[in-house]
């Protein structure tokens, strides 16, 4: 009888060891929170012998990674907002698809997704607002300053210390290439490798690759801080998609000239239709460092970066709760500056035309050449673990 005894007692730790690595490793985004709503954040499970008083093996330990902290902590909705209308409560995050499967994107009056990051160039702490989990377990967040969050603070932080500085979007506004984060003369997709800390960069007789001003002004303040010198720092940093959809919907496209309107399709989305997605059309237009593994197996990005950073897009400004022309004072993203987007909108009377979110919350379109402020946009790496819970007094940070 002991035997036998012994016997089951090892096939059920063996059964349990199975189901604990396959909790591990084989937990995806989707299922993470039905599983999370049932068992502790570190669960432990122990096999007692028939006298109840003796471990006969060893705790399974259940360690999350950094997305799956914020969607245990996070209310997950199952519909799709109404982006016909702004979002001034905090409504958690929804889903969506994108490039790398699907994404959760945080929407409204939030105040749980704070994140303390990296060091600037004078040795002081970064925070930053998560947007979304990109399709990978990426984590993707916007620049917020290096003053940390209080209760007064808590889902809305004010004024210029919220971006790094201002900049024109580009040096120039007269040709619809202005539009591109870089763009090469006569192109409308131009891109090519070229560090943000030249103008340009010649790569044979006959093209050159410009950087627009907001890519030089991002890559240089990257450098100076720890996300680029500490190498610990930096290897956290995930390389991604970050999309300046220059694809056409209205009109025919044309480097220059006073020609009818040519208008982008985020203005089709977020202007006339009022239905964001977070694919982005064109290889061309997903700047990465490298290519990148698709969701549907294809090779994506343009290798066009030096570092992963870049700029928030307006679908994902839309998505949080920003709507075109109508003010938005308490969602996460209002800032009380007006700061760049990445998306392009229009060219038309010989002026080119570029996202940005207003001083007022509001998405608009301004002429490329303007000033502005810049909030750069950077992603953790999907393996990532975060302690906190994302509030102004309990702030995620990475830990090993």
């Amino acid at each position: 009888k002991r035997k036998k005894k012994r016997i089951i007692i090892i096939l059920l730790l063996l059964i349990l060891v199975i189901i604990g690595l396959g909790i591990y490793t084989a937990i995806s985004i989707n299922n993470w929170k039905k599983i999370v709503q049932e068992m502790s954040k570190n669960e432990t499970s122990i096999v007692k012998d028939t006298d109840g008083n003796t471990t006969v093996s060893e705790p399974i330990i259940i360690v999350q990674k950094g997305w799956q902290t914020i969607l245990a902590n996070s209310k997950i909705n199952e519909t799709t907002p109404d982006f016909n209308q702004i979002s001034t409560t905090n409504e958690g995050l929804f889903k969506a698809q994108d490039d790398l499967g699907t994404s959760y994107y945080f929407r409204g009056a939030v105040d749980n997704n704070w994140v303390k990051f990296g060091k600037d160039s004078t040795g002081t702490d970064m925070y930053w607002r998560i947007i979304r989990i990109n399709g990978d377990g990426s984590i993707r967040m916007i620049y917020s300053g290096t003053t940390a969050p209080t209760e007064s603070t808590k889902v809305v932080m004010t004024g210029e210390s919220t971006s790094i500085g201002k900049s024109k979007f580009s040096d120039g506004k007269n040709s619809s290439i202005y539009v591109g984060y870089q763009y090469v003369d006569n192109k409308q997709f131009g891109y090519g490798k070229c560090d943000g800390s030249n103008a340009s960069c010649r790569i044979d007789r006959s093209t050159t690759i410009y950087n627009s001003s907001l890519k030089q002004a991002i890559d240089k303040w990257y450098i100076t801080t720890t996300l680029y010198t500490d190498e610990s720092t930096k290897n956290i940093v995930s390389d991604s998609i970050f999309c300046n959809d220059r694809s056409v919907t209205e009109g025919s496209w044309t480097s220059s000239g006073n020609m009818s309107p040519v208008y982008y399709s985020p203005r089709t989305r977020l202007e006339t239709n009022k239905s964001p997605i977070l694919t982005c059309p064109n290889i061309e237009d997903m700047f990465t460092i490298n290519n990148i593994t698709l969701k549907n197996n294809e090779i994506g990005g343009n290798g066009a970066l030096t570092y992963s950073v870049s700029a928030i897009t307006a679908v994902e400004v839309a998505m949080a709760g920003g709507v075109m022309k109508l003010n938005n004072t308490s969602f996460y993203l209002y800032s009380g500056i007006t700061y760049w987007t990445l998306s392009p909108i229009a060219y038309h009377t010989s002026t080119s035309n570029v996202f940005n979110v207003e001083s007022t919350g509001k998405l608009n379109a301004n002429i490329s050449g303007q000033y502005y402020g810049i909030r750069p946009v950077i992603n953790l790496s999907k393996d990532v673990k975060l302690s906190g819970n994302g509030t102004w007094n309990n702030v995620y940070e990475v830990v090993n």
